[in-house]
């Protein structure tokens, strides 16, 4: 019976037809499911789909979030118990570092080209929802950017699922600052690859790097 509950819950959560504030309600009332240690199949069961959904770039964002929702709802004897299978889903089966990178690759060219064939005001973008253009599901780029990051931030420092490399690093370098959407994508950059760089989410040096790109490129 709890898997079927899950499942609805789930099914909800990933739903595109409640707002904001319902939504965040029924996905507290998800993770609050998956705290048994009864659970811990299902959980992976849970990281399996929404990898799923991110690599076919179907509600990425949603799903990114049930991700980091979930692990860090869980009690760390659930974590244990499913470690070798919650690493096999998120870096080996299909890596995910690479999936969002490829992902948020394919946002930002349709977003440019929105904006420019639009001509979308700069006040106005960090307010727009790039997303319903070619999904079914609307975030605006201010909260997509925000749970972009929070992601990152998670995999990369929650239980150390993974790192960034410094390719990765440079290619987010290259989209938040030498080719941003807003403005507000490079403050954002610079604020998460500080963090990161304290919490060794990233490789050692990383500040300096781009710095002596930033550097060079005057």
């Amino acid at each position: 019976m709890a898997k079927e509950i899950s499942d609805y819950f789930l099914n909800l959560t990933l739903s595109n037809n409640y707002d904001n504030e319902l939504s965040e309600t029924i996905l507290n009332e998800f993770t609050n499911l998956l705290k048994s240690t009864e659970m811990s199949d299902y959980f992976v069961e849970v990281l399996d789909k929404c990898v799923q959904l991110i690599k076919s770039q179907k509600n990425f964002i949603k799903s990114m979030k049930v991700i980091r929702r979930s692990v860090t709802s869980v009690s760390n004897s659930v974590i244990e118990v499913t470690r070798n299978k919650f690493y096999h889903i998120l870096v080996e089966k299909n890596p995910t570092i690479t999936l969002i990178m490829n992902n948020l690759n394919e946002y930002h060219s349709i977003a440019s080209k929105i904006i420019q064939d639009k001509k979308i005001e700069t006040n106005s973008i960090d307010n727009y929802c790039f997303t319903s253009e070619f999904s079914d599901f609307s975030i605006t780029h201010k909260d997509f950017m925000i749970e972009y990051f929070s992601f990152i931030n998670f995999i990369t420092t929650y239980h150390k699922v993974t790192t960034l490399s410094q390719e990765h690093v440079k290619s987010l370098f290259i989209i938040f600052v030498e080719r941003p959407i807003s403005e507000s994508d490079t403050n954002s950059f610079f604020k998460w690859l500080k963090d990161a760089e304290e919490k060794k989410g990233i490789p050692d040096g990383s500040n300096q790097e781009m710095f002596k790109i930033l550097t060079n490129s005057k």
